[in-house]
């Protein structure tokens, strides 16, 4: 013990310089890893702690008590300050490595097989028997398919679903209908009511999406010539409580050349074509039920631009990314009860309380946030002035995520981050527009606007069901389609 007590006390000074220099290395190889400084930050972040390495050293070597004690402190502060920089570096680097290019483009829908109640029809009597299905339903021949791989039946299909469920138990004993198509269909239709009829099956099937090449090359080049390389559109499709549908629809328009961000927010009902479909339109809420691809395609046919990426958000994360943040602000220029209760999964209202929303400005937590982001009927412009709100959540969001607090629940945030979409954006797309950042030193800015459109109605799920629609207004989607191509 007095060997190695003799020995520390001996090369202290050696053993210090050692430690320094391997915290000194290692952050080092953490930043070069993390790949977002330019070679003025290196100077300027290792040309700083070399300095202030020199100068400990000296104030020690002047062997007088003060200027030692005020040395190792120096030291001491080194020391922190490259842990604090290794920790802040190496959870930035994980996440980065984790939350990008990390979606398989995969998409999932759920089927009932369903029967009347009063019919007492039972799964184990199937095989042989009629089932039938409505023929514009997302991925119907694939679900047939695994079906029959357990139970043979015949199968009939038909153009009208409402005639379908009119033949059930006469012309048919079964159906096969996705479940979501079974949900809207029950609530919105009079004359079906689902406590007449029994799922006596249920499965969820796995599809990957396929990205077909593109048609036109030289139209896609100049669209890129028209919006400039270092321009990329983003789509962001939040999901509903299914985390199949679309509730909230965007594009985010990102330059690096005129440092603007622009978001465009597309209302959920509003009515265009479906990629892919021949020309049949729909409700772009809907258009997810065909996976993130055909909304992606869906959006490019109407607004004339490429999208080159795309961004999956679970809605239910969001309350835990607000919490994460301590809440945030939002402003509302009139108060009023939310017409949905402060509850997750569930779109029933009585097992939750309604949120008294002020006027004015006023911070609310992940759950409130949430709630609030889901509101329309309390406003007489509907799901217009919802796509504002979200638009004005997002902004209130990055601001928060961006300001220095930040730091104090910093791993906290990016998991709940990591959490909260998928994504096919690549890794180095999000570091090149970081360096950037750093190394211009300019000021962002953010604008919006929304696609409007006039009230209406129209067939809707790719059904002859009528509901309410939004017809899109060609002035506004040209002018959005302009202010893309030019942000």
């Amino acid at each position: 013990m007095k060997r190695l007590l003799s020995f520390i006390k001996k090369y202290h000074f050696l053993m210090t310089g050692m430690i320094l220099i391997i915290l000194n290395t290692l952050l080092l190889i953490f930043i070069h890893n993390l790949n977002v400084l330019t070679v003025k930050y290196y100077f300027l972040i290792f040309g700083g702690l070399f300095l202030l390495e020199i100068i400990s050293i000296r104030l020690i070597l002047i062997k007088k008590k003060p200027t030692i004690v005020i040395g190792y402190l120096l030291i001491l502060l080194l020391v922190i300050l490259n842990l604090t920089g290794i920790y802040y570096v190496r959870v930035t680097n994980h996440f980065l490595n984790q939350s990008f290019n990390n979606d398989k483009r995969e998409y999932t829908n759920t089927f009932y097989v369903l029967s009347l109640k009063e019919s007492n029809y039972k799964l184990d009597n199937i095989t042989d028997m009629n089932l039938g299905y409505y023929q514009n339903t997302p991925n119907i021949n694939e679900a047939i398919k695994e079906f029959n791989y357990q139970y043979k039946v015949n199968t009939t299909s038909y153009e009208d679903i409402l005639d379908m469920f009119q033949k059930l138990d006469t012309e048919i004993h079964y159906i096969l209908i996705e479940k979501n198509l079974y949900t809207y269909i029950v609530e919105a239709e009079d004359d079906l009511n689902e406590d007449n009829y029994t799922v006596i099956y249920e499965y969820t099937l796995t599809f990957e999406e396929i990205i077909e090449p593109e048609k036109d090359s030289q139209e896609n080049e100049n669209q890129k010539e028209s919006t400039g390389m270092n321009n990329i559109n983003i789509y962001i499709g939040g999901t509903d409580f299914t985390n199949q549908l679309y509730d909230f629809n965007m594009i985010v328009s990102i330059n690096k050349d005129t440092h603007k961000i622009l978001l465009t927010s597309i209302p959920r009902d509003y009515h265009i074509p479906v990629y892919g479909m021949g020309g049949k339109q729909d409700n772009m809420g809907y258009l997810g039920a065909w996976g993130i691809t055909t909304s992606m395609k869906s959006l490019e046919q109407l607004l004339h631009i490429k999208i080159d990426y795309y961004i999956k958000v679970r809605t239910n994360s969001l309350v835990e990314v607000v919490d994460t943040l301590g809440g945030i602000s939002f402003c509302s220029n009139k108060s009023f009860y939310t017409t949905h209760a402060t509850i997750l999964d569930s779109y029933d209202d009585s097992k939750g309380n309604k949120l008294y929303v002020t006027k004015g400005c006023k911070n609310y937590n992940g759950i409130e946030i949430l709630t609030i982001s889901r509101e329309r009927l309390a406003y007489p412009s509907g799901d217009r002035q919802r796509q504002k709100n979200c638009q004005s959540i997002l902004i209130s969001i990055f601001n928060k995520a961006t300001s220095p607090s930040i730091l104090k629940n910093y791993q906290s945030f990016l998991n709940s981050i990591n959490n909260l979409y998928t994504t096919n954006i690549p890794r180095n797309i999000i570091t090149d527009y970081m360096k950037d950042i750093l190394n211009n030193n300019t000021k962002w800015t953010i604008n919006t606007q929304s696609l409007e459109g006039y009230d209406s109605s129209g067939y809707v799920h790719l059904t002859n069901l009528v509901d309410y629609i939004m017809i899109p207004s060609e002035e506004s989607v040209s002018k959005a389609s302009n202010n893309i191509k030019h942000n």
